[in-house]
């Protein structure tokens, strides 16, 4: 169809909407900066994404002339395509030399790449059956240097697998000696969907490239695209590799209105956001991305998702997010939670429910709770009876190194794996048979709904250990004034003063010292829970346990100046 010309847009000379499956055609920006857009579809009989036609927007200084010049340089090249970096190194299956070398290992993942492409699993898995019998070169070089082919593939949800034989023997026997490793996967793709990350459609003509390990990560990644970085004006939020946590389909979007924040920028977690397309003034997540660095794996993202429900809303649905999702990299102000450390006073004050077990030879008070208290253990739920995802895993780590009867931490591992398999959270086959058969024996093994309390951020958790370390502190300089104090009566230099008002007058209020040493420790995280967090929380559970150590010395110190003789 002819070039045309509106008062907003100079419209390309164009296929038809006929030849386009009906309701398939949508718009993308191809650059904001030079005003260039594209209407993209389906055509008819095909699963793969064309260009119908190209937008170029008046107001950016563009007329006939050029965009016709920018169409017939762009025409030349409209396959793009991508190298992206296998995230596991390969294996080798077979070392005979007679046959083929053959090597097993993934290819590609689901998720965002260094270069931020954005790779979904629907595409991965339409472009699984496509890498079958692609050639391997070496270094992506040309058809003359095929060493070997791709004999197998396979889709796991997250990870494409793939097989492939060595042909040449040289290639072959740098494998066996380790020094080649990895491999990098080659595509060309019709379309394109652009927002703050590219989303490529379309993924056909495959090969299989060995590549030598880099020294810069970053290189593992080559991109040959003809659409350059430059001429989209992208300028991705941070290099590294994500997976993809959630997901929804992005037809429901509209796809000139997606956009990228940081849900949680410490700790790497990322989405992308737009309009959904049958109410454009709502705005949901699309996809939420996991940074590799932060060591993110299944169970974590799992029970990051479980916390955070209003992100995953679906597209479908019009109640708006419990909290705004444009600008939220810049909100300053954290949400305060009244319980993000549990002191011995509110773990005193929590009902019976709230423990994993209760050790016998107590009895109830007027509430209803045990007596004494620390026949109590392993506190899980808070005061609303809403399970607390950190104080759960530390029950978990805490109850193998308890010192309580075998058969009350049986029933403590029963009760915590119980509501870790209801909750979604993996566990070890151990403790996963312990839980099936008491659900065996019991006959209950029923559904039954768990609410979860949302879980602290990392700055909220610093902020009120902190809070906790100066009542510590304040604790310690009392008990050191109290220790001098002593240490002048037992040498006589009390100058004659009465020894009960010498010792309490202008003093400060105090705690018993197990008491200061007993809430460090209830505020302190099992060592597989703080091996999970970084380098600031960590150092910070250090100074904690040496604040401990003081404590006790103390202890010793005083009871040592009791005993000795005046």
């Amino acid at each position: 169809m002819p070039w045309e010309e509106t008062e907003q847009y100079i419209r390309s000379g164009h296929r038809s909407p006929e030849e386009f499956q009906l309701g398939s055609l949508r718009t993308v920006v191809l650059s904001e900066r030079e005003g260039i857009k594209a209407v993209v579809g389906k055509p008819k009989g095909k699963d793969t994404t064309e260009v119908q036609t190209y937008l170029f927007d008046k107001s950016k200084g563009w007329t006939v002339e050029k965009a016709k010049a920018w169409f017939d340089k762009h025409k030349k090249d409209k396959a793009v395509r991508e190298h992206v970096s296998a995230i596991m190194p390969f294996k080798v299956l077979e070392k005979i030399v007679d046959k083929p070398l053959k090597i097993r290992g993934v290819a590609m993942t689901a998720g965002m790449s260094r270069n931020f492409n954005i790779y979904t699993p629907e595409e991965l898995q339409a472009f699984t059956k496509k890498l079958v019998s692609a050639p391997v070169y070496v270094e992506h070089v040309a058809v003359p240097n095929a060493v070997g082919k791709v004999t197998k593939t396979e889709w796991d949800g997250q990870n494409l697998w793939y097989e492939a034989e060595i042909y040449d023997d040289e290639v072959a026997a740098k494998i066996r000696k380790g020094l080649i490793q990895h491999v990098s996967v080659g595509a060309d793709y019709e379309a394109i969907d652009l927002s703050d990350g590219k989303v490529p459609h379309g993924l056909h003509n495959a090969e299989l490239s060995l590549v030598a390990v880099p020294g810069i990560p970053e290189t593992n990644i080559q991109v040959l695209e003809k659409l350059h970085a430059k001429e989209q004006n992208f300028e991705p939020i941070i290099a590294g590799e994500y997976v993809l946590g959630f997901y929804q389909d992005a037809a429901a979007f509209m796809p000139e209105h997606f956009s990228t924040v940081w849900l949680d920028k410490d700790n790497g977690v990322l989405a992308i956001i737009g309009k959904l397309r049958d109410e454009p003034e709502i705005q949901r997540v699309q996809s939420i991305f996991f940074s590799k660095e932060k060591m993110w794996d299944e169970n974590k993202i799992r029970d990051w998702l479980l916390l955070h429900p209003h992100y995953t809303a679906p597209a479908g649905v019009s109640v708006p997010l419990q909290t705004p999702l444009k600008g939220l990299e810049k909100m300053k102000e954290k949400k305060q939670l009244s319980e993000r450390i549990w002191t011995r006073e509110y773990i005193d004050d929590l009902p019976d429910s709230a423990f994993a077990v209760i050790l016998p030879g107590g009895e109830k008070d007027e509430e209803g709770k045990t007596v004494p208290r620390k026949l109590r253990k392993f506190p899980y739920k808070n005061a609303q009876g809403k399970i607390d995802l950190p104080h759960l895993r530390n029950a978990n780590a805490r109850v193998p190194q308890s010192e309580i009867p075998e058969e009350y931490k049986q029933k403590a591992m029963r009760v915590l794996g119980s509501v870790k398999k209801r909750l979604g959270i993996g566990m070890p086959a151990e403790e996963a048979k312990i839980v099936e058969q008491n659900e065996q024996d019991s006959g209950e093994n029923e559904e039954i709904a768990l609410e979860v309390a949302e879980e602290p951020t990392m700055d909220e958790l610093i902020a009120s250990i902190e809070e906790v370390v100066d009542k510590v502190n304040d604790a310690v300089n009392a008990l050191t004034t109290r220790i001098e104090r002593l240490e002048k009566l037992v040498g006589g230099k009390l100058e004659g003063k009465n020894v009960v008002e010498g010792l309490l007058k202008n003093s400060k209020s105090m705690i018993p010292v197990e008491d200061a040493i007993k809430m460090i420790q209830n505020v302190l995280p099992s060592p597989m829970v703080e091996r999970s967090w970084g380098f600031g929380p960590q150092r910070l559970c250090q100074e904690l346990r040496g604040v401990v150590l003081k404590l006790r010395k103390r202890v010793r110190k005083d009871e040592r100046t009791r005993k000795a003789p005046i």
